[in-house]
């Protein structure tokens, strides 16, 4: 895992890092708490470097890039499913790893470069998105998206149902497979 840096070092494609701190943004703590659950990476006005207050609350920083960072805008499911992402240059598999209803995050082979527009197709949906975040590591890289329009929390639950079914689903047939296999009808 590479060491923590503040936002100022980052570059365009690393800023955002959705992998960073507990609620999944880079900013983890309260304003003049640790950035990321690690101390040190705050200026003195309780913030990170690079990063400049738009006058709200709290939770709505922005890098220098404007992309916003903190605390999310609702909350993440947990997943890890498989999915497809559609653009311009082709579908992608992808693991879904997790959402809300004003984005998702996306583990791929090589991730999207940022302002490309794609689909992601899960458990029969077809959601339209942004790619709004990327960074690339050893075996593959992370895309965050932002839903266009935001989700329903009627299409969060349909994808939650999704996944508690799906791992049984899987299950199921493996199991099926194995037993032709052993009864030769494969």
């Amino acid at each position: 895992m590479s060491a923590a840096r503040p936002l100022s070092n980052l570059g365009s494609d690393d800023a955002g890092d959705l992998r960073k701190g507990s609620t999944g943004g880079p900013v983890g703590g309260p304003i003049g708490g640790p950035v990321g659950g690690r101390a040190g990476f705050q200026s003195p006005g309780g913030h990170e470097p690079g990063c400049e207050r738009t006058g709200q609350s709290q939770s709505h920083y922005t890098t220098t890039t404007g992309v916003p960072i903190g605390r999310r805008a609702a909350a993440r499911l947990r997943l890890a499913l498989p999915a497809r992402l559609i653009s311009l240059y082709g579908t992608h598999r992808c693991i879904l790893i997790d959402m809300s209803i004003t984005g998702a995050q996306l583990g791929l082979e090589i991730p999207l470069a940022t302002s490309d527009n794609a689909i992601l197709e899960i458990a029969g949906k077809e959601l339209f998105c942004d790619i709004v975040r990327m960074a690339r590591g050893p075996h593959g890289g992370i895309n965050g998206v932002m839903f266009d329009p935001p989700l329903e929390d009627e299409d969060v639950l349909h994808v939650r149902r999704f996944s508690e079914t799906y791992k049984a689903d899987e299950l199921r047939a493996i199991r099926s497979e194995v037993r032709a296999w052993v009864d030769g009808s494969v």
